[in-house]
Protein backbone atom coordinates (compact mmCIF):
# COMPACT_ATOMS: atom_id res chain seq x y z
CA UNK A 1 0.00 0.00 0.00
CA UNK A 2 1.42 3.06 -0.79
CA UNK A 3 1.74 5.98 1.55
CA UNK A 4 -0.55 8.21 -0.28
CA UNK A 5 -3.41 5.81 0.27
CA UNK A 6 -2.59 4.78 3.95
CA UNK A 7 -5.32 6.44 6.49
CA UNK A 8 -4.72 6.85 10.17
CA UNK A 9 -6.58 4.16 11.06
CA UNK A 10 -3.85 2.07 8.90
CA UNK A 11 -1.01 3.91 10.94
CA UNK A 12 0.06 1.34 13.77
CA UNK A 13 1.07 3.68 15.85
CA UNK A 14 -1.74 5.12 16.84
CA UNK A 15 -3.73 4.57 19.39
CA UNK A 16 -7.24 3.57 19.60
CA UNK A 17 -8.18 6.86 21.32
CA UNK A 18 -6.09 9.66 19.05
CA UNK A 19 -8.03 7.97 15.95
CA UNK A 20 -11.25 8.03 17.47
CA UNK A 21 -10.79 11.40 18.42
CA UNK A 22 -9.70 12.39 14.87
CA UNK A 23 -12.73 10.70 13.62
CA UNK A 24 -15.09 12.79 15.53
CA UNK A 25 -13.25 16.17 14.94
CA UNK A 26 -13.83 15.25 11.42
CA UNK A 27 -17.60 14.45 11.65
CA UNK A 28 -18.10 18.21 14.01
CA UNK A 29 -16.11 20.08 11.01
CA UNK A 30 -17.97 18.60 8.15
CA UNK A 31 -21.10 19.05 10.24
CA UNK A 32 -20.43 22.72 10.82
CA UNK A 33 -19.87 22.72 6.86
CA UNK A 34 -23.07 21.39 6.31
CA UNK A 35 -25.07 23.47 8.41
CA UNK A 36 -23.50 26.62 7.34
CA UNK A 37 -24.31 25.51 3.62
CA UNK A 38 -27.84 25.50 5.27
CA UNK A 39 -27.49 28.69 6.73
CA UNK A 40 -27.73 27.18 10.09
CA UNK A 41 -25.28 29.27 11.92
CA UNK A 42 -26.00 28.14 15.57
CA UNK A 43 -26.04 25.13 14.65
CA UNK A 44 -22.67 25.70 12.86
CA UNK A 45 -20.96 27.34 15.79
CA UNK A 46 -22.15 24.31 17.86
CA UNK A 47 -19.87 22.12 15.73
CA UNK A 48 -17.41 24.23 15.82
CA UNK A 49 -17.15 24.18 19.25
CA UNK A 50 -17.16 20.65 19.80
CA UNK A 51 -14.75 20.25 17.69
CA UNK A 52 -12.81 22.92 19.08
CA UNK A 53 -13.44 20.97 22.60
CA UNK A 54 -12.38 17.47 20.84
CA UNK A 55 -9.01 19.02 19.88
CA UNK A 56 -8.52 20.28 23.24
CA UNK A 57 -9.06 16.34 24.52
CA UNK A 58 -6.75 15.05 21.43
CA UNK A 59 -4.04 17.39 22.41
CA UNK A 60 -4.49 16.20 26.27
CA UNK A 61 -3.16 12.66 25.24
CA UNK A 62 0.31 11.37 25.53
CA UNK A 63 2.61 12.12 22.39
CA UNK A 64 2.49 9.06 19.71
CA UNK A 65 5.82 7.33 20.30
CA UNK A 66 7.29 6.52 16.93
CA UNK A 67 8.91 3.51 17.19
Amino acid sequence: MSKENRRATDVPNMDTDRINLIKLAGQCYRAASEAAGRGDANEAIRQLSAAREVRAMLDALPAVKVA
